[in-house]
C-alpha cells in the first residue's frame, strides 16, 4: 500500500474513532479489522503509568518496575496530527461496521453530490 493510500485509508476509517485518538493513552482500541487485514502490524509492549493510570508505550526499559507492569499487544502505529504517535489495537468483540465493504470503496469513498 502506497503511503498517500495509507493516509487516505487511515483518514476514512479514523472518523469513527476520533474521540479515542484524542486521548492521552498510547494504545487506542479500534473496532476495525478492516485497518488491521490492510496495514501491516507489529509487537510494542505497554504500561499502565502510576502516577495518571494512563496507558504508555514502553520507549526505553527503565528498570524491573517496568518489566513487571509492562505487556505486549499486537497493534499498528499510526499518526494523529503533527507528531503524536498512537498505536491501535483491535477489539474482538465490537462489530465492524465496514467489514462488507470493500477496500477500494473505503480508500477512495464516492462523493454525494
Amino acid at each position: 500500500m502506497k503511503v498517500s493510500d495509507r493516509r487516505k485509508f487511515e483518514k476514512a476509517n479514523f472518523d469513527e474513532f476520533e474521540s479515542a485518538l484524542n486521548n492521552k493513552n498510547d494504545l487506542v482500541h479500534c473496532p476495525s479489522i478492516t485497518l488491521f487485514e490492510s496495514i501491516p502490524t507489529e509487537v510494542r509492549s505497554f504500561y499502565e503509568d502510576e502516577k495518571s493510570g494512563l496507558i504508555k508505550v514502553v520507549k526505553f526499559r527503565t528498570g524491573a518496575m517496568d518489566r513487571k507492569r509492562s505487556f505486549e499487544k499486537v497493534v499498528i502505529s499510526v499518526m494523529v496530527g503533527k507528531n503524536v504517535k498512537k498505536f491501535l489495537t483491535f477489539v474482538e468483540d465490537e462489530p465492524d461496521f465496514r467489514a462488507d465493504q470493500s477496500l477500494q470503496s473505503i480508500l477512495f469513498p464516492r462523493k454525494s453530490t
